[in-house]
């Protein structure tokens, strides 16, 4: 709240808040609604964003009707990956990460299949860390479902302590058909669901599947675009439905963007990188 009013008083005729909550709170318990009310009194819009908690619905925050709450969408540009499988299927995938050490193909292995013994079988779905026999990964490429945003850095994580030359993330049914590109330490590929669901068919009938990836390109003129991206945060308004909310949307995908440095690209802990530029996905760009 002092940082609203630090800013009142410089005279500024904008704020623009990349803070909220993850369950938002009455209007007036909010530390954020009360300073926003205070600089709406004085003149000053305050924008907001709406949150990266999509695509459950209910998950806005920043939701005061004095405040333009921002959903992220998708332009017409991205980076991409593309996935070739045995069957000679291709698929298109997104990541920042470089390409395969070899233009060959590789033996690709499911989660599930080089699920460790004492690991259950959601965890080994998702490729949590330890869930996973490095005897059965390394050298290839693991395929993991995608759950949460979360699930890009310990998924690389098992992946990398395993050998893995490689990883593929498919999309689970609700994060749906919307892929977005992350910088990777790993050959990478990001793919949507109904893509997955082909991977994860491909390698239960196949005695020996095998997979090639791309390093990632640019693309231009991608259609359909803008959409909202899977990861900004829906309506309705938890706190009032009647009000709705994110009032507006704005590019939130694959926008590039000055780094801080302080912290690597990926998060990852093994990750020594340090870049000036990255390229972002939130409601926050």
């Amino acid at each position: 709240m002092q940082a609203f009013e630090d800013a009142i008083s410089d005279g500024v005729d904008i704020i623009s808040c990349s803070l909220g909550q993850t369950s938002p709170k009455e209007f007036f318990e909010d530390g954020i609604s009360i300073g926003a009310f205070h600089a709406i009194e004085n003149g000053v819009i305050v924008v907001a964003g709406g949150g990266n908690s999509g695509p459950k619905f209910g998950t806005v925050t920043n939701v005061a009707p004095w405040l333009f709450s921002v959903a992220a969408s998708t332009i017409d540009r991205n980076f991409v990956s593309y996935l070739q499988l045995g069957d000679k299927h291709i698929i298109m995938g997104t990541s920042l990460s470089t390409g395969l050490p070899n233009e060959k193909f590789y033996s690709l292995v499911s989660s599930v299949d080089a699920k460790v013994g004492n690991a259950t079988i959601e965890d080994a779905k998702i490729c949590k860390v330890g869930s996973l026999d490095p005897n059965k990964v390394k050298g290839k490429i693991l395929f993991c479902l995608l759950r949460e945003l979360d699930g890009l850095v310990y998924a690389e994580e098992e992946a990398i302590s395993g050998g893995s030359i490689g990883l593929v993330l498919g999309n689970d049914k609700q994060r749906g058909n919307d892929i977005m590109a992350y910088a990777h330490l790993l050959p990478t590929s990001h793919i949507n669901y109904t893509d997955g669901e082909y991977v994860h068919s491909y390698i239960k009938a196949t005695k020996t599947p095998m997979a090639y990836m791309t390093k990632a390109k640019t693309e231009v003129g991608v259609k359909p675009a803008p959409v909202i991206a899977s990861l900004s945060s829906r309506g309705p308004n938890p706190i009032q439905p009647i009000i709705l909310k994110p009032d507006i949307t704005a590019p939130g995908v694959d926008i590039l963007y000055a780094y801080i440095g302080a912290i690597s690209p990926t998060g990852l802990a093994s990750d020594n990188q340090w870049i000036p530029y990255n390229i972002g996905n939130n409601t926050r760009q």
